[in-house]
């Protein structure tokens, strides 16, 4: 008499291919996850941008001109900080000072924000990778005293993020508004 074995489940051979599968699947998935999680974070910063753009704009009608970087120290900023958060700080304290500006600053959600110690509590711009984002701008009196060549975007304001690999001067991934 032969006793007949009934074999329920899988060999392990099956396994190992339905695993390969599974993380084939996966790995496409996240691949494709990643690639939009880059995209909202460059959105993300240039939706940030744009609201400054438009703030730097309004204190332009105020004043008459944009803000000028060079009134950092006027401003309160601690002398011994330099670069982007020195101007970014500025910055964010000469919009405040306009009406219409602040309202167009309370737009900007708090996780673009930081704040900076020694500053008076004057916040920096961030993007969305946390980098800060640097102003720069060439004053009618500057571009005047300039040797050629001169600036290609000379009478507006550059809003430059360093983008995800936090390093302004490598440009290949730098976010700025300019068109």
């Amino acid at each position: 008499m032969k006793i007949e074995i009934k074999k329920y489940g899988l060999t392990l051979l099956e396994l190992l291919i339905v695993i390969a599968l599974i993380a084939i699947l996966v790995s496409m998935v996240l691949m494709a996850t990643m690639g939009s999680w880059a995209d909202s974070n460059t959105r993300q910063t240039k939706s940030t941008m744009a609201l400054i753009e438009a703030a730097m704009d309004e204190y332009r009608n105020f004043n008459g001109d944009f803000p000028d970087p060079n009134q950092l120290l006027s401003v309160g900023f601690p002398a011994d900080q330099k670069g982007e958060t020195c101007h970014s700080a500025s910055l964010y304290y000469l919009l405040n000072s306009v009406p219409d500006s602040k309202k167009i600053l309370e737009r900007i959600p708090d996780s673009q924000l930081a704040p900076v110690v020694g500053s008076q509590n004057y916040p920096v711009f961030l993007d969305a990778w946390k980098n800060v984002i640097n102003y720069q701008y060439i004053t009618k009196l500057e571009l005047s005293n300039m040797l050629p060549p001169k600036p290609k975007f000379p009478n507006y304001p550059l809003l430059t993020s360093a983008g995800p690999d936090k390093d302004f001067l490598k440009t290949d991934d730098n976010i700025t508004n300019k068109k």
